[in-house]
């Protein structure tokens, strides 16, 4: 109900900090607190002032403890109610938050936010980052889970290939998956998600030798470039093919 604590022993003691933060009514909601990954004396705090009709834009960002505040909410639009922040557990620099619109990210602890497109226009209550598959997780005032498969090229991006012309991520392992039918999951078909494509059987391949979906994530800065070419392999280079991708 508008205050926020900090303690530094445990929970034996706890002191106050809000008054430290700046410009912002007193007696909102705090919806979210964030403590970093990364820095000891960071953390991030948002704030939802819409039952109070407030409707102001608040995140704010604190590294030394909750001494001092600095407000991060460049290239959001205002009016923006937000609800959750999340710091990634492997870029530091890379900052999620849900709104009552949507999803906003940033690659620079907040210097400047950009809209995440392909999600419809619905409030985002909560926002997981899987730590092993490195999936975006969202929750939606929809009744809806939302998933963004491996932000990995996210979370290896930094700020310097702004100026690279072309590069290649290091790619998130594939699973080859045998799925076996047990019968009776129908229900379970009706409620799971989509998931990526497992096994592909071609009939043109040996037999006992499969074909699996395997995304290949690179970026690209450069307008000048319209197409790419891949050469994939395996070590012994039994195995390989060149592809062009269009851009």
């Amino acid at each position: 109900d508008g205050l926020i604590q900090i303690t530094k022993d445990g929970g034996s003691h706890w002191t106050n900090v809000r008054s430290a933060i700046q410009d912002v009514t007193d007696g909102l909601w705090v919806s979210r607190i964030e403590a970093s990954h990364f820095e000891q004396g960071r953390a991030y705090v948002t704030f939802d002032g819409h039952r109070s009709d407030h409707f102001g834009t608040w995140i704010f960002m604190t590294d030394d403890f909750g001494k001092s505040w600095k407000k991060i909410t460049n290239g959001i639009s205002e009016g923006e109610t937000v609800r959750v922040i999340r710091e990634d557990p492997v870029n530091e620099g890379l900052l999620f938050i849900g709104t009552e619109t949507g999803v906003w990210m940033t690659r620079n602890r907040g210097q400047l936010w950009e809209r995440m497109n392909g999600l419809p226009t619905v409030s985002v209550y909560d926002i997981k980052i899987h730590p092993r598959d490195h999936d975006l997780i969202i929750a939606t005032h929809g009744r809806g889970i939302w998933v963004m498969d491996d932000i990995s090229p996210l979370e290896q991006m930094t700020s310097n290939m702004d100026d690279m012309q072309i590069h290649l991520f290091n790619q998130r392992e594939t699973v080859l998956w045998e799925n076996v039918s047990r019968g009776g999951q129908r229900g379970h078909f009706w409620w799971a998600g989509e998931n990526p494509k497992n096994i592909i059987n071609t009939s043109s391949l040996p037999k006992a030798e499969f074909r699996v979906a395997a995304p290949v994530t690179f970026y690209i800065g450069s307008p000048e470039i319209d197409s790419v070419q891949i050469k994939i392999s395996d070590p012994a280079e039994k195995y390989s093919s060149n592809k062009c991708i269009p851009d």
